[in-house]
């Protein structure tokens, strides 16, 4: 029935990212263990390549707070470094148990140039404001324009168990180039616990991705999706996003020439 549905869909313009956009927040794992440092990468999607990105972890014990903003600077809070590292709070082993909790959050902001003003020399203590801000970020958005801004987070849960979760694996084999209008397949090799809710999103600069998403069942190791090229000869970076239904995420990406 799904198959048939896929078949039967069109291109979806959803899948069509044409302005700034935080694609994937990409821990290093979507669990760990207090004190366990974990690398990150943040991938943007920018079709004029001219952003500011701000990174930065909030751990939470309660609603609208975070552990971070007691300390006279946000420690782990990088701009405009894609790549780089957070550490679980050790503090969290006080409540850390054999059940996963989310607890921590890695969230990232992105900006195009004069959106976030308060990006400009952003270094050292962090003022009050901006403080109280990172900790609701509804309240960060609250200012700013609804263009030129993107923000996304990335749970991570927190436990002591040995049988930690893992991120999902994709690696996906297509053509390198297609003709203007085009239909081409990619044959994606997937692995990973995946969930009821466990799907691979396609993002496209040009063309679209026939169906928005395509679910992804327990027992899967394989899946087709399907591109339709743009009609004017142009070089395309295309995306796909794999969710494993829980807090786990893994991201595909290559260029394609259309001629």
């Amino acid at each position: 029935m799904i198959l048939l549905m896929l078949a039967c869909a069109g291109p979806s313009e959803d899948t069509l990212i044409d302005e700034l956009r935080v694609l994937a927040i990409l821990a290093e794992a979507p669990e760990a263990a207090p004190g366990q440092t974990l690398a990150v990468e943040t991938v943007v999607v920018d079709p004029f390549e001219d952003h500011q990105l701000l990174q930065w972890t909030c751990t939470s014990l309660a609603p609208g707070t975070c552990l971070e903003a007691d300390e006279e600077t946000w420690e782990d809070l990088t701009v405009d470094e894609p790549v780089t590292d957070f550490t679980i709070s050790p503090a969290l082993a006080a409540v850390a148990g054999d059940e996963p909790l989310p607890l921590v959050s890695r969230w990232a902001l992105a900006c195009e140039p004069g959106a976030c003003p308060f990006l400009d020399g952003l270094s050292g203590s962090i003022p009050d404001d901006l403080r109280a801000d990172l900790q609701d970020p509804a309240e960060l958005l609250r200012d700013l324009p609804l263009e030129g801004v993107s923000l996304a987070v990335q749970p991570v849960d927190v436990s002591t168990r040995t049988d930690m979760a893992e991120n999902p694996a994709v690696t996906c084999t297509g053509p390198s180039e297609a003709k203007p209008g085009e239909t081409v397949d990619f044959e994606c090799e997937v692995a990973g616990g995946f969930q009821e809710d466990a799907a691979i999103w396609g993002y496209t600069s040009a063309g679209a991705w026939i169906g928005a998403s395509m679910p992804l069942a327990p027992d899967d190791t394989s899946a087709t999706y399907s591109w339709v090229a743009p009609d004017a000869e142009q070089q395309v970076e295309l995306w796909l996003v794999v969710t494993d239904g829980g807090r786990g995420t893994a991201v595909w990406s290559a260029p394609l020439d259309v001629r």
